[in-house]
Protein backbone atom coordinates (compact mmCIF):
# COMPACT_ATOMS: atom_id res chain seq x y z
CA UNK A 1 0.00 0.00 0.00
CA UNK A 2 2.69 2.46 0.61
CA UNK A 3 4.18 1.58 -3.06
CA UNK A 4 1.16 2.44 -4.52
CA UNK A 5 0.66 5.56 -2.34
CA UNK A 6 4.26 6.92 -3.18
CA UNK A 7 3.64 5.98 -7.10
CA UNK A 8 0.19 8.60 -6.54
CA UNK A 9 2.01 11.02 -4.77
CA UNK A 10 5.00 11.14 -7.64
CA UNK A 11 2.71 10.68 -10.23
CA UNK A 12 0.78 14.04 -8.57
CA UNK A 13 4.13 15.79 -8.69
CA UNK A 14 4.42 14.88 -11.93
CA UNK A 15 1.04 16.48 -12.89
CA UNK A 16 2.25 20.12 -10.91
CA UNK A 17 5.37 20.20 -12.42
CA UNK A 18 3.81 19.53 -15.95
CA UNK A 19 1.11 22.20 -15.09
CA UNK A 20 3.31 24.55 -13.75
CA UNK A 21 5.36 24.57 -16.80
CA UNK A 22 2.19 24.67 -19.49
CA UNK A 23 0.98 28.03 -17.23
CA UNK A 24 4.36 29.36 -17.78
CA UNK A 25 4.18 28.85 -21.70
CA UNK A 26 0.81 29.89 -22.61
CA UNK A 27 -0.68 31.33 -19.30
CA UNK A 28 2.25 33.54 -17.77
CA UNK A 29 -0.69 36.34 -16.75
CA UNK A 30 -2.25 33.63 -14.49
CA UNK A 31 0.55 33.39 -12.06
CA UNK A 32 2.15 36.69 -12.49
CA UNK A 33 3.21 37.98 -9.33
CA UNK A 34 3.09 34.89 -7.71
CA UNK A 35 6.00 33.37 -5.78
CA UNK A 36 7.26 29.98 -7.13
CA UNK A 37 6.12 27.95 -4.15
CA UNK A 38 2.46 29.55 -4.29
CA UNK A 39 2.31 28.54 -7.72
CA UNK A 40 2.78 24.83 -7.34
CA UNK A 41 1.30 25.29 -3.83
CA UNK A 42 -2.20 26.08 -6.07
CA UNK A 43 -1.46 23.71 -8.61
CA UNK A 44 -1.19 20.94 -6.60
CA UNK A 45 -4.98 22.39 -4.77
CA UNK A 46 -6.10 21.97 -8.32
CA UNK A 47 -4.49 18.46 -8.92
CA UNK A 48 -6.15 17.50 -5.42
CA UNK A 49 -9.51 19.01 -6.17
CA UNK A 50 -9.93 17.51 -9.75
CA UNK A 51 -8.61 14.42 -8.06
CA UNK A 52 -12.03 14.75 -5.44
CA UNK A 53 -13.86 14.92 -8.56
CA UNK A 54 -12.72 11.54 -9.87
CA UNK A 55 -10.27 13.54 -12.54
CA UNK A 56 -7.01 11.90 -13.40
CA UNK A 57 -6.37 12.15 -16.84
CA UNK A 58 -3.48 14.63 -17.71
CA UNK A 59 -5.35 16.78 -19.85
CA UNK A 60 -8.44 17.24 -18.24
CA UNK A 61 -7.01 17.52 -14.64
CA UNK A 62 -4.58 20.69 -16.60
CA UNK A 63 -8.38 21.79 -17.37
CA UNK A 64 -9.34 21.49 -14.22
CA UNK A 65 -6.60 23.84 -12.45
CA UNK A 66 -6.49 26.11 -15.45
CA UNK A 67 -10.14 26.99 -14.95
CA UNK A 68 -9.28 27.41 -11.39
CA UNK A 69 -6.84 30.39 -12.47
CA UNK A 70 -8.97 31.88 -15.14
CA UNK A 71 -12.35 31.78 -13.33
CA UNK A 72 -11.72 31.11 -9.98
CA UNK A 73 -10.13 28.80 -7.05
CA UNK A 74 -13.58 27.74 -6.41
CA UNK A 75 -15.32 27.54 -10.04
CA UNK A 76 -16.26 24.06 -8.94
CA UNK A 77 -18.58 25.10 -6.87
CA UNK A 78 -21.13 26.86 -8.93
CA UNK A 79 -24.32 24.80 -8.83
CA UNK A 80 -24.22 24.16 -12.81
CA UNK A 81 -20.76 23.15 -12.61
CA UNK A 82 -21.77 20.93 -9.30
CA UNK A 83 -24.27 19.40 -11.86
CA UNK A 84 -21.98 18.61 -14.07
CA UNK A 85 -19.20 17.10 -12.41
CA UNK A 86 -21.17 15.43 -10.27
CA UNK A 87 -23.23 13.69 -13.05
CA UNK A 88 -22.85 9.74 -12.58
CA UNK A 89 -23.77 9.09 -16.05
CA UNK A 90 -20.96 10.13 -17.16
CA UNK A 91 -17.23 9.13 -16.54
CA UNK A 92 -15.08 11.81 -14.91
CA UNK A 93 -13.26 13.22 -17.37
CA UNK A 94 -16.46 12.94 -19.57
CA UNK A 95 -17.72 15.65 -17.41
CA UNK A 96 -14.83 18.13 -17.65
CA UNK A 97 -15.06 17.83 -21.87
CA UNK A 98 -18.76 18.72 -20.54
CA UNK A 99 -17.69 21.59 -18.95
CA UNK A 100 -16.18 22.93 -22.22
CA UNK A 101 -19.00 22.14 -24.54
CA UNK A 102 -21.73 23.40 -25.93
CA UNK A 103 -23.98 21.28 -23.75
CA UNK A 104 -23.08 23.27 -20.80
CA UNK A 105 -26.11 26.06 -20.28
CA UNK A 106 -24.31 28.35 -17.92
CA UNK A 107 -22.24 31.32 -19.13
CA UNK A 108 -18.22 31.01 -17.53
CA UNK A 109 -18.52 34.88 -16.92
CA UNK A 110 -21.75 34.18 -14.64
CA UNK A 111 -19.83 31.45 -12.97
CA UNK A 112 -16.69 33.60 -12.53
CA UNK A 113 -19.17 36.07 -10.46
CA UNK A 114 -19.70 33.17 -8.12
CA UNK A 115 -16.21 32.57 -7.19
CA UNK A 116 -14.09 34.08 -4.65
CA UNK A 117 -10.69 35.17 -5.09
CA UNK A 118 -10.08 34.63 -1.36
CA UNK A 119 -10.44 31.02 -1.59
CA UNK A 120 -6.64 30.98 -2.54
CA UNK A 121 -5.39 32.60 0.19
CA UNK A 122 -7.09 30.15 2.67
CA UNK A 123 -4.98 27.33 0.60
CA UNK A 124 -1.80 29.45 0.70
CA UNK A 125 -1.49 29.21 4.30
CA UNK A 126 -1.84 25.51 4.10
Amino acid sequence: MEQMDALKAAQREGFVQRIVGHLKRFAPEAIAGLAKNVIHDRVRLGVRRAENHGIRGFGYTLAFVQTMFAIGPDFDQHPAVQAVLNDVTLPPDARVKKLFSAEFPTNWQEVAKTTHADAWAEDDAV
